[in-house]
């Protein structure tokens, strides 16, 4: 018998040799930034000094180096940011828009259509004068949204989203997020 890398998995991970970056490992095929570590037990995937879960709760891509970048436009850099503690996505002087209620579908809820409308509630901010900018919506199969399976940010739903088809498959628990952005570019929790 010939091995064929083309269709070869010695490992069983459903990753193919030619493209598994861990041969022998079933947790690892993947090493984004290149330093030995694979994506499941490396905490910062694209090397930039912030972990990717830091990264995940400020809306950053936890795949991109994206640490010299400003979110909230303040002068001060996102791994300088994190350095320091301070939120990478609040302009000093202005706060965050209220986070809203996940209304639909609720926690544990099972038997969901594959293109359920998830509700939230209204647009809220604490400064009077703020305006609602964009809404993100966020599904995931993990709890810490690091394998987003849809993203959408947008000014059009605001209270309201139905999932398109496609993106969800039967059988599988998903997580759901929504952050609001002020016309500051401030994001809620």
């Amino acid at each position: 018998m010939c091995y064929d890398p083309q269709i070869a998995d010695r490992d069983g991970d459903a990753t193919l040799d030619f493209q598994d970056a861990f041969l022998d490992d079933p947790e690892e095929w993947l090493d984004s930034d290149s330093d030995g570590i694979g994506n499941t037990a490396d905490l910062d995937d694209d090397n930039d000094g912030m972990p990717d879960s830091w990264e995940v709760q400020y809306g950053m891509n936890p795949l991109v180096d994206d640490a010299s970048a400003d979110l909230d436009g303040d002068g001060v850099s996102n791994v300088n940011e994190y350095i320091a503690g301070t939120n990478p996505t609040q302009t000093p002087g202005n706060h965050a828009p209220d986070e809203p209620v996940l209304s639909l579908p609720t926690d544990s809820t099972s038997a969901v259509s594959l293109t359920p409308e998830l509700l939230i509630s209204t647009f809220s901010d604490p400064d009077s004068g703020d305006t609602y900018l964009n809404t993100q919506w966020q599904i995931s199969t993990n709890d810490t949204f690091s394998s987003l399976v849809f993203d959408k940010t947008g000014n059009q739903d605001l209270t309201s989203l139905i999932v398109p088809e496609l993106v969800l498959n039967n059988n599988t628990t998903y997580y759901w997020r929504v952050r609001f952005f002020d016309n500051h570019d401030e994001a809620s929790q």
